[in-house]
């Protein structure tokens, strides 16, 4: 069973291999013509670093389906590389057709309609039914079905709705061509079947809900699992929080920064921490790590947090005051800025880690009181199991060890 299992994950992901690289071998002639973008360094890169954020889902997923076939993550996470892989091949194609006008129109309206779809799926594998399953494949309990099938029937009647929809693409990237596939017959039936696509983020609040309660009745090695997915999801909010603050507060007319439109470029490329942190978390891997991550995610996340806010008061502040006293703002706004935000980076960021490192890694900094706390749990507990697993959790909190292993030796029988 487990063999077929294997070879199953492997064909799939050598299907979604061949998607990606169809995809970017469509997406290679109009290349040219997608350099010039709002976001990110050009056009080809940018879209080169969402595929690589989204094929590392597949790339997990098949090392998860292949060593732990009977967890669902990873055929969930193959899922939600195959759907942007399929994705991928219809948008390039589509605007190769459409735009270059190469190829079959036909085929390429199609792509095109199809294309407009896709992200309820992807968005929907991702954003819920990951969360429920996370990290052992299954719901935290059967009463969580009754979020689990309502949001894959949502779901599917919302991409059929949007798929078979009539009249002019406006939700996709083509919005004056006319959906081949739509159908005029249905069109009351479909506009109330749209209506589905409302579960999406009641389904998505739901499954965050699912993760929050598994995080808080969760213990040891499954907390320790939850905490590496919540890292890697707060480190690419955080990201995104700052570079889309620092795209916004841009003066009207001003060219986008090279190092913002790195930082844009990073950002997309972030995306790929979510699979990555998975894969860490099922395989078990240096999951004591994962405080140390936290610790280092939450400080660089403030430093740039404050060094954005910074930015932001200082390009506002300096505008108003040339603008007040000259008429007219300046780059020169932009330059003070930036030279302030490099000059107070350093103590600001000595300053954020020493708070974190005192509010967050306790043990290091009062040893004596780490010992009080683990002498009073042995006068109050006296399951071997639990001291057991008390006194390797704090070693290894305080120490970090590479291995730990706890030996206690059995009482001599009474004859």
């Amino acid at each position: 069973m487990h063999a077929s299992t294997r070879r199953g994950a492997w064909a799939v992901f050598t299907l979604i291999c061949a998607l990606y690289v169809a995809g970017l071998v469509i997406t290679l002639p109009a290349s040219d013509a997608s350099n010039d973008t709002d976001w990110g360094v050009n056009g080809a890169v940018t879209g080169l670093m969402f595929v690589i954020s989204t094929f590392l889902f597949a790339l997990v997923g098949v090392l998860v389906a292949v060593r732990k076939p009977g967890n669902a993550v990873g055929w969930i996470l193959l899922a939600i590389g195959f759907t942007w892989g399929f994705d991928l091949v219809c948008a390039s194609y589509a605007a190769y057709g459409l735009q270059l006008g190469r190829g079959s129109h036909e085929l390429a309206v199609v792509a095109a309609a199809i294309d407009g779809m896709m992200w309820v799926p992807a968005i929907g594998l991702t954003g819920v039914f990951l969360l429920l399953l996370f990290p052992d494949g299954h719901l935290l309990t059967p009463r969580w079905r009754w979020l689990a099938w309502p949001s894959a029937t949502g779901l599917a009647i919302a991409s059929v709705a949007i798929l078979l929809d009539p009249g002019k693409m406006t939700g996709g990237s083509f919005p004056n061509t006319v959906n081949p596939l739509g159908i005029e017959a249905l069109g009351g039936v479909i506009d109330i079947a749209r209506s589905a696509v409302i579960v999406v983020p009641f389904a998505i609040l739901g499954a965050a809900l699912s993760l929050i309660l598994r995080y808080r009745r969760s213990r040891g090695t499954e907390r320790l699992q939850m905490k590496w997915l919540a890292a890697a999801a707060g480190a690419v909010a955080a990201i995104y929080a700052v570079v889309m603050t620092l795209s916004v507060v841009l003066p009207d007319g001003s060219a986008t920064p090279d190092w913002l439109r790195l930082l844009q470029t990073a950002a997309l490329l972030s995306f790929g921490l979510i699979p990555i942190s998975i894969g860490f978390a099922v395989f078990q891997y240096r999951l004591y790590d994962i405080d140390l991550i936290i610790r280092r995610t939450l400080t660089y996340s403030c430093v740039a947090g404050v060094l954005a806010a910074i930015y932001l008061l200082g390009v506002v502040g300096v505008s108003s005051v040339l603008r007040a006293a000259t008429g007219e703002s300046s780059a020169l706004a932009v330059t003070l800025s930036t030279l302030l935000v490099v000059l107070v980076s350093r103590p600001i960021q000595s300053r954020v880690k020493a708070t974190i490192d005192h509010r967050f890694s306790r043990l290091s900094y009062d040893p004596a009181r780490t010992l009080d706390e683990f002498g009073d749990q042995v006068r109050r507990k006296v399951d071997l199991d639990v001291l057991g697993a008390e006194l390797v959790g704090t070693v290894s909190a305080t120490v970090r060890p590479a291995h730990v292993t706890l030996w206690l030796r059995q009482p001599a029988e009474r004859g």
